[in-house]
């Protein structure tokens, strides 16, 4: 989901790529997570698998938080497209 703007227009590019950090770093935790529990089942003597993902816990929510931030702030260059009137607004009965 949130790899599906790697490819869009971004305000500058310094934006775009932390974008794409944030995108694979949300990406990728989930992951991480699961191949630490994974290794933890079945390997009782690791017991530093749970440390990877506790470490990475802060770079996931300054991620989420730059995600969300972006988004917002993206609103502040869009297309002319995004001013024009809709024609099919006229069809539908308002009160």
């Amino acid at each position: 989901m949130h790899l599906i703007p790697w490819l869009f227009d971004f305000p500058s590019r310094t934006e775009q790529l932390l974008w794409r950090i944030s995108a694979l770093v949300i990406t990728a935790k989930p992951a991480l997570v699961l191949l630490s529990i994974i290794l933890d089942e079945f390997n009782d003597k690791l017991e530093w698998a749970i440390l990877p993902p506790m470490l990475g816990l802060p770079l996931y929510v300054i991620a989420r938080i730059f995600l969300l931030t972006e988004a917002f702030l993206s609103l502040r260059v869009l297309p002319p497209a995004a001013y024009q009137s809709i024609e099919w607004i006229s069809i539908i009965p308002h009160l």
